[in-house]
């Protein structure tokens, strides 16, 4: 095996290894109180060399959420790429905050993460970058500069709506307060699309119906 070969997969290696650590203290400790020279010793690497894959704790926080983004978002295309964007974006949605306010420990690590408020800003990066048929969907009448304060708003409001919800029930949403909170942010990207009133509430329906039916434990998150 050539050299640059060798290295390439040592490296990706090592960046699973921090990542599959991170998950576990992160579940088992939460954000706020794991730190990346914890996870470092805890698989025998120097500080260092995280700080290559991830420089800042938060790029560590930021990619529990892109890896199962990915994975919904890949599914939700595959078998429903003929649905609408909006459909498809909704039903994305709802089922990584079901994943991710799966138990207290997701809650609380959701929680510290959504107060640190550096999420706002990568979701709406990512949806930018991996999610371009709802970029055109969303922007038929506004500029770059007017997407990217929709996405952001939008992401906010998603932001302060989950908080509050892990508040409330003190991080044990029941499938009723998912279900209503869910129904609140499919209304909002569904203007944000520029639906009919009575489109937004069928489709958000739809979702919900989907969802309820749906075995989730193919997803991950921690």
């Amino acid at each position: 095996m050539a050299k640059g070969v060798k290295q390439y997969k040592k490296g990706v290696e090592t960046e699973q290894k921090i990542v599959a650590e991170a998950k576990r203290l992160f579940l088992e400790k939460g954000f706020d109180k794991t730190s990346v020279t914890e996870i470092c010793l805890n698989i025998g690497i120097k500080t260092g060399n995280a700080s290559y894959y991830f420089p800042h704790k938060k790029d560590l926080g930021t990619r529990m959420f892109r890896d199962l983004m990915l994975d919904v978002l890949d599914f939700v295309e595959t078998a429903y790429g003929n649905e609408s964007s909006f459909f498809r974006y909704s039903l994305a949605l709802y089922i990584c905050m079901l994943t991710e306010l799966a138990d207290e420990e997701r809650c609380r690590f959701v929680r510290e993460v959504f107060e640190e408020g550096f999420f706002v800003d990568y979701s709406a990066s990512f949806a930018r970058r991996f999610t371009p048929e709802y970029n055109e969907g969303a922007s038929r009448e506004l500029s770059k500069e007017q997407m990217r304060t929709t996405m952001v708003a939008n992401d906010a409001v998603y932001t302060s709506l989950v908080l509050d919800l892990i508040k409330k029930t003190g991080g044990r949403p029941s499938k009723s307060d998912l279900r209503r909170t869910s129904w609140i942010i499919c209304n909002i990207i569904g203007r944000i699309f520029g639906r009919d009133i009575d489109v937004i509430h069928e489709e958000s329906a739809r979702v919900n119906e989907l969802v309820t039916e749906m075995d989730l434990s193919r997803f991950t998150f921690l």
